[in-house]
């Protein structure tokens, strides 16, 4: 049920814009799609309509955007920063609280 309510969604939002830039972070884009698409897994989570509830899920949209552009910005800086060690098990940690928000 949720896929077939994502899968209308992306094709409702996908009429008016396929897919372009809507922000580039250094040497790395950041697609529509991308950010629509973990807008759509978030709304579906939090109960939120994009048909019902338009100006909701904007706002959802753009809290995602920038959320994507936050995490390009650290990558970016840290990719320039020989001094930044990141463990294992940092890594893991991450990792592990960002399934757990998509749970």
């Amino acid at each position: 049920m949720l896929f077939i309510y994502l899968l209308f969604c992306s094709l409702l939002f996908c009429q008016e814009t396929v897919d372009g830039i809507v922000a580039i972070v250094g040497k790395k884009p950041v697609l529509h799609s991308e950010v629509l698409q973990q807008s759509q897994i978030i709304a579906a989570g939090k109960n939120i309509h994009p048909i019902k509830n338009p100006y909701a899920f904007q706002k959802l949209y753009e809290s995602t955007l920038n959320q994507i552009i936050n995490q390009y910005i650290i990558i970016d800086v840290a990719e320039k920063d020989t001094n930044i060690i990141i463990k294992d098990n940092e890594i893991d940690r991450v990792l592990n609280e960002r399934i757990n928000e998509f749970i």
